[in-house]
């Protein structure tokens, strides 16, 4: 929740800012099911020298009948820099990429996120374009997103 809360990470979010305790304890309550069903996994990224949870990331199948999925990830600020986000990124692609379910794995960011597009660039995703005004910006016009992709 402190990572929501983030100045630089809120910068970049187009979903509700606030998460609450219930909201938190219901992701993580679906979590299993999601992961038992197919219809997402999500990891936590983990600094082996402390041990502390320091982000998390997200394979979650977008369109399962053409076999698209969608990689997200968060750093909490304390541990940007490091390169978790890149490792967990690549992590996740390559496990996502041994799943017969998943043929097309995406990954993208708004354009002027320049930190997130070098993790997916660092992460072994093909930069394939920008969408325009594909993600609904709280605080204005909507955003351009880059998108990038690692296929089977």
């Amino acid at each position: 929740m402190e990572c929501q809360r983030d100045a630089q990470t809120q910068r970049w979010l187009f979903q509700p800012r606030e998460l609450t305790l219930e909201t938190v304890g219901k992701r993580i309550a679906e979590a299993e099911a999601n992961l038992l069903g197919g219809r997402s996994a999500q990891f936590s990224i983990v600094e082996v020298a402390t041990g502390a949870v320091c982000g998390d990331c997200t394979v979650g199948l977008a369109m399962p009948e053409i076999g698209l999925a969608n990689l997200g990830y968060m750093v909490h600020p304390a541990f940007r820099g490091r390169g978790y986000a890149t490792r967990a990124a690549r992590l996740a692609a390559d496990w996502a990429m041994t799943v017969p379910a998943i043929g097309r794995l995406e990954a993208s960011a708004v354009v002027r996120n320049e930190a997130s597009l070098r993790v997916i660039e660092k992460a072994g995703f093909t930069y394939e374009g920008v969408l325009r005004g594909f993600l609904p910006n709280p605080v204005g016009p909507r955003w351009d997103t880059g998108v990038s992709s690692r296929t089977r």
